[in-house]
């Protein structure tokens, strides 16, 4: 839901892993791009 995504955006929920796959595979996209840790670098192999 909207509210769940603004809540996810502002820092306020941290979704479960599962959550976190769903929402990466019905944007297309990694989980890695939707959530990133301050300071953390990750590498593509």
């Amino acid at each position: 839901s909207r509210k769940t995504i603004n809540t996810i955006e502002n820092g306020v929920f941290v979704p479960s892993t599962t959550l976190a796959l769903k929402l990466s595979a019905e944007l297309g996209c990694s989980v890695e791009e939707l959530f990133q840790l301050p300071g953390a670098v990750f590498e593509n192999n």
